[in-house]
């Protein structure tokens, strides 16, 4: 049933990229895609369809049938999170998948659910923080300290300060 729907799903992202691609919604009076499909196909939303013709543009039914659409999806979240594009086989990837504990475990594509995906590519767009020596943050903390504890020099263009 899985499997069925997937491929349903597939097909419908590819009809969705056909029309898209070659302005058939243009053609038919519509100002736009968008507005064809949300006149015409109110079952699915816009996003649904948009992720099913992502998927579908990178990924073959056969793929799709195998991972299913939306684990398919957030793989290329996560692969746009790390600037790569997406292989042929989803199956050769490999992700850093944080633990509750905080440590990073390596997953075959093939063995992680959605969530495991979504979660590694949170990991992945966050940033890195910052790691400051204690003696230099001490310095920079003294010295921010001591720009504000300063009096403002206030200065005129063109003139010079007289003492």
């Amino acid at each position: 049933m899985a499997q069925q729907s997937s491929t349903f799903q597939y097909q419908i992202g590819v009809m969705y990229n056909h029309v898209v691609s070659r302005k058939l919604a243009e053609l038919a009076g519509y100002k736009t895609a968008q507005e064809y499909f949300s006149q015409q196909v109110k079952a699915l939303s816009q996003s649904t369809l948009t992720n099913y013709g992502i998927v579908a543009s990178s990924f073959d039914a056969d793929t799709c049938m195998q991972y299913g659409m939306y684990r398919l999806r957030a793989v290329i979240r996560y692969l746009d999170a790390v600037s790569a594009t997406a292989p042929t086989d989803p199956n050769t990837l490999v992700l850093d998948v944080p633990q509750d504990d905080g440590k990073m475990v390596k997953k075959p594509f093939a063995e992680c659910s959605v969530d495991d995906v979504e979660s590694a590519t949170r990991a992945k767009r966050a940033a890195p923080a910052a790691k400051v020596p204690v003696a230099e943050l001490e310095r920079l903390t003294q010295a921010l300290q001591d720009g504000m504890d300063a009096e403002p020099a206030l200065s005129v263009p063109g003139k010079h300060a007289s003492a």
